[in-house]
């Protein structure tokens, strides 16, 4: 799926617009070992799990005991590039630094309804205590497998990306969610047809 086509969608309170420019990349490592990794990128990788650092330059993921996903902006990625043309890989511990930039797609979810348009299709509690700003999980999106970050924001603002062949799924189903809370609102419109009240039956005798 092309990232033109995903089109910015502004309403009921949340707004979700593609990222773009984001460089990717999937790290292994043992956690011991991380220190020249974290030169390298500039960039502290995070050992407490469900949790994200981030720099001028990028934040980076923690999705397991030994894996990162490291996303950067295109001037975080040239530095990286360079740092990385000039070490010597040789002397690395054992470690897996793979670029995934054109594997997935992301999206940008914030405003006051974003929780509840994520809820329509994933089971996480979103909640400000149970997943504050800089927690990080993969997750599930109805049917997809996805990496979903909560910013150090006060607004709820949300990043979430999955592989690209998966993203027109995503989409409409985020969609649908967004289509749903405007029906919501509408129908709690000043003026709006309210349903009518359930008839109660008659009273059981005492």
């Amino acid at each position: 799926m092309s990232d033109a086509i995903l089109q910015r969608i502004d309403a009921a309170g949340v707004r979700v617009e593609p990222v773009q420019g984001v460089h990717r990349w999937s790290i292994r490592t043992r956690p011991s070992d991380r220190g020249f990794l974290e030169s390298l990128f500039d960039l502290p990788l995070p050992v407490q799990a469900l949790q994200s650092s981030r720099s001028d330059h990028g934040t980076a993921l923690w999705l397991g005991p030994d894996e990162w996903l490291v996303l950067l902006g295109s001037e975080g990625a040239r530095r990286f590039a360079q740092r990385s043309a000039q070490f010597d890989w040789s002397t690395a511990p054992p470690s897996s630094v793979v670029e995934v930039t054109h594997r997935s797609l992301g999206l940008e979810l914030s405003g006051p309804r974003a929780t509840w348009v994520l809820n329509g299709g994933c089971p996480l509690d979103l909640s400000d205590e149970r997943f504050p700003p800089g927690t990080c999980t993969r997750t599930l999106l109805g049917k997809v497998d996805i990496v979903l970050h909560r910013a150090h924001d006060a607004v709820p603002c949300f990043y979430l990306e999955c592989w690209r062949s998966f993203m027109p799924y995503v989409w409409n189903r985020l969609k649908t969610a967004i289509s749903e809370c405007v029906a919501e609102r509408v129908d709690h419109q000043p003026g709006a047809p309210q349903p009518s009240p359930r008839t109660q039956g008659p009273s059981a005798p005492a």
